[in-house]
């Protein structure tokens, strides 16, 4: 894996594009990423958010799927699945995801 730094800095110049909407290139960045960590929840979750911009539904639900595979925590991952499963018409799944949220909030409360 990336020195910690490097990784970081990448992380956030792929956000940067996002925010920019430059989402192909937020997309081939979180993907050369994803290459040298498959395992990273924090890049699945962005390149969900960027092919939810792209209206990509079933690649976003996927890649959120993955993030809270890696980490059932992700709070960012669950809110977005949660949100898009709603869109989706999935409601029961959506409904399950906001009470895991939930649990996740209150104990995270001090």
């Amino acid at each position: 894996m990336e020195l910690r730094s490097d990784w970081v800095a990448r992380l956030q110049h792929a956000r940067q594009l996002a925010d920019q909407a430059r989402l192909g290139e937020a997309a081939a960045v979180c993907e050369s990423m994803l290459e040298a960590d498959p395992e990273s929840a924090e890049v699945l979750c962005l390149l969900g958010l960027v092919r939810d911009a792209k209206g990509e539904p079933e690649a976003a639900r996927e890649h959120y799927r993955q993030a809270l595979y890696l980490d059932p925590t992700h709070a960012e991952a669950l809110a977005h699945l949660a949100l898009l499963n709603e869109e989706c018409g999935d409601h029961q799944s959506a409904r399950l995801l906001h009470q895991r949220a939930g649990r996740l909030h209150q104990k995270l409360q001090p």
